[in-house]
């Protein structure tokens, strides 16, 4: 039986939200899940959200996950630290970075990268 997958729609639900505020009326939000076998043995769960708003500002890629850090001016920090304390206890990984990091334009856009040990099948 595979682990309850409720854990994982709150860190989704919470990228979505956070792509649809940075890219306003005229953007685009692409998801990619993949499962991936790297050593051959334990699948892992890759989720990549990537957005074209404005992207994270130089410098707050790694504290976008500190517990009170808000880039929005009605943010409280709150989404992003819950998301890494959540794939944390799934023994996995998650980062933002800039999407296009040599865009001239003040829409460089954000990937969120996703990366957790699959839930493991049990057999009765």
């Amino acid at each position: 039986m595979l682990s309850p997958a409720g854990p994982v729609y709150t860190i989704v639900v919470n990228a979505i939200r956070n792509s649809i505020d940075a890219i306003g009326r005229d953007g685009a939000i692409d998801i990619i899940a993949e499962m991936e076998t790297p050593d051959g043995r334990n699948p892992t769960v890759m989720l990549d959200i990537y957005d074209d708003g404005a992207g994270p500002r130089k410098g707050a890629e790694d504290r976008v996950f500190d517990l009170g850090f808000t880039t929005k001016t009605h943010g409280h920090g709150v989404g992003l630290a819950l998301c890494k304390e959540i794939v944390s206890e799934l023994g996995g990984t998650i980062s933002l970075s800039r999407r296009n990091e040599n865009s001239d334009t003040a829409r460089r856009g954000a990937h969120l990268a996703i990366r957790f040990p699959a839930p493991s099948l049990e057999t009765a």
